[in-house]
């Protein structure tokens, strides 16, 4: 039980709350500390600015002084799910903190929570998950949002999470210095944001200064030995935000991930995804699925999600970052050229950069050997309109491009991640029809047996004859792309395969995993860690009969895995 060098002086963080530009006032790690900071086996010897060097943090560990009252523990359920949600991301090359371990503390904490479990669910129209067949429409009416909160208080078993990152560096840390005008405190921060996310700004330097890099035995000491920076070094900070956040959320979309929660005290300055609380993978597509109870409007929701990172990203430059550059400039004229450029920055760049990245998504998902808008405007012009005639929306195109097949999925109900899956292998296809084949399993299924994920061809017989028609004219135009672009099949299908999972962390499979780990068996934790560790592979046969299929009946709709608070 002794002290390790480094990990001897922990320390809690205070940061503010903006909720999509709204102030939420003070906030800060309520149920969080960090114990310092380590270097990984392989950074001892590649300099002190390194991904190498990680910050090493306990959430659930107690009361801190930012609690609010509160008892600044965690329960086992919801530190799962983090610890699960942590590695599942970095596994899918997504930006996130990690999860280094997950150790249950033996205390009890008392938490309001949903009384269903996931074999027994009293909100149901039926109890017997297991009951003769439910037919397609009936399902499907069940899945409405009727959305609800926690409605009984549990006493569940309470657990510590550590988690790992470079920094937990959010937004509220520097907008709450720049709300309260404490502009010493906002400078040293930035600087500190820069040495442990962008090192390479530090030598950006105003003309008079002077300063050595800090070494690693002195950290407490290293903003008085740090060059000071000018608001150039700013400028370029906030830039270096848009595009880690930028392509965050591209990554988001990607494996189909949901936030929930996308306040800014949950956005990190370094751009990885942190603090897995109501989040969720979208299962069937639904373009506003958003499992938070408490965004009734759906302003978090799965397509809104690259506007409410702007909103944040242009609120941290109106509040931090405009503080900054009026306080770093020489004059008041130097003070109007960088804050133009900052509102440049803030309502072009970061769209720019989300656009260069989401491109790259959509190509990679499609297995396109091109993605320009010169080149397919006229086909998303043709999409913008299926989507409203299948979908009956009336929004703008401007997040809700996808991809050509979306207005179908949308009207199909399809599993989103089975259905990318299996585009791979559909785009080989010499027919249409053989590829609608292919893609079926994606489709929801005869819930009479939810084991039995080989769907029968009386199914595609059985499809509503305009959607099937409509399905088989976008397969269609798909093959004729797929056969111009004129790439290897091989190299096409590993491009596709490397972009679209196979395995993502369904809530359902979450909440298998907690429910055991409260009854002292961590099997479903293992087994599920080792299917995230490679969520591009195939997998056994056992771990695709396993997991390997769209929701089970019996967790549609269900309290807890459908939604939660």
């Amino acid at each position: 039980n002794e002290l390790v060098k480094g990990l001897d002086n922990p320390y809690c963080m205070v940061y503010g709350c903006h909720c999509y530009g709204q102030w939420f006032g003070q906030l800060g790690d309520g149920r969080a500390i960090t114990l310092g900071e380590v270097y990984t086996e392989a950074g001892e010897d590649a300099g002190f600015y390194s991904d190498h060097l990680q910050e090493l943090q306990l959430k659930g560990s107690g009361r801190s002084p930012y609690s609010r009252g509160f008892d600044g523990r965690a329960v086992l359920r919801s530190s799962v799910r983090e610890f699960l949600a942590s590695e599942a991301m970095h596994h899918l090359n997504v930006p996130t903190t990690r999860a280094l371990s997950l150790i249950r503390t033996g205390a009890t904490v008392r938490r309001p929570w949903y009384r269903s479990t996931t074999s027994s669910n009293p909100y149901s129209p039926t109890d017997n998950k297991n009951s003769k067949k439910v037919s397609q429409q009936d399902t499907l009416r069940r899945n409405t949002n009727n959305k609800f909160s926690p409605d009984v208080l549990l006493n569940e078993p309470g657990a510590v999470v550590c988690r790992v990152s470079r920094s937990f560096l959010r937004f509220g840390n520097l907008e709450l210095f720049a709300k309260r005008q404490e502009i010493e405190e906002l400078i040293a921060l930035a600087d500190f944001v820069c040495f442990k996310e962008y090192p390479h700004l530090l030598a950006i330097q105003k003309e008079d200064s002077s300063g050595t890099t800090p070494s690693i035995e002195n950290l407490t000491g290293f903003l008085e030995h740090l060059p000071a920076g000018g608001p150039l070094r700013y400028i370029q900070l906030y830039r270096a935000v848009a595009e880690s956040c930028a392509k965050l959320v591209s990554e988001w979309l990607r494996v189909g991930y949901v936030q929930g929660n996308m306040n800014s005290d949950n956005t990190l300055l370094g751009g990885r995804t942190l603090d897995y609380g109501p989040f969720g993978w979208m299962e069937k597509f639904d373009p506003f699925y958003q499992p938070f109870t408490s965004d009734t409007d759906g302003k978090f929701s799965f397509i809104r999600q690259p506007t409410a990172m702007s909103v944040n990203f242009a609120v941290l430059g109106e509040t931090a970052f405009t503080a900054l550059i009026k306080a770093t400039s020489a004059n008041s004229e130097e003070a109007a050229k960088y804050l133009e450029e900052l509102q440049r920055i803030a309502e072009k760049e970061f769209s720019q950069h989300f656009w260069i990245h989401y491109d790259s998504v959509r190509r990679r998902k499609l297995g396109w050997k091109n993605f320009s808008e010169s080149a397919d405007g006229a086909y998303w012009a043709e999409l913008e309109k299926l989507m409203h005639r299948f979908a009956g929306f009336s929004f703008c195109s401007y997040y809700y491009c996808i991809l050509a097949s979306m207005p179908l999925v949308i009207s199909s109900q399809c599993d989103y991640t089975i259905f990318f899956r299996e585009l791979s292998t559909a785009a080989g296809s010499s027919s249409s029809e053989e590829a609608l084949m292919t893609l079926l399993k994606a489709f929801p299924h005869d819930f009479e047996d939810m084991n039995d994920i080989n769907l029968p061809e009386s199914q595609l017989k059985n499809m509503e004859g305009n959607l099937k028609s409509a399905w088989l004219e976008w397969l269609q135009k798909y093959l004729t792309r797929i056969q111009a672009d004129g790439r290897p099949e091989e190299e096409r299908r590993q491009e596709q395969n490397t972009a679209n999972p196979k395995y993502i962390l369904r809530n359902w499979m979450s909440a298998l995993a907690y429910e055991k780990a409260e009854e002292d068996d961590v099997s479903i934790i293992n087994e599920l860690m080792e299917l995230l560790q490679s969520p591009y592979d195939d997998g056994t046969a056992e771990q695709q009969q396993r997991w390997y299929h769209s929701t089970p009946y019996w967790a549609r709709n269900l309290p807890g895995v459908a939604f939660m608070s």
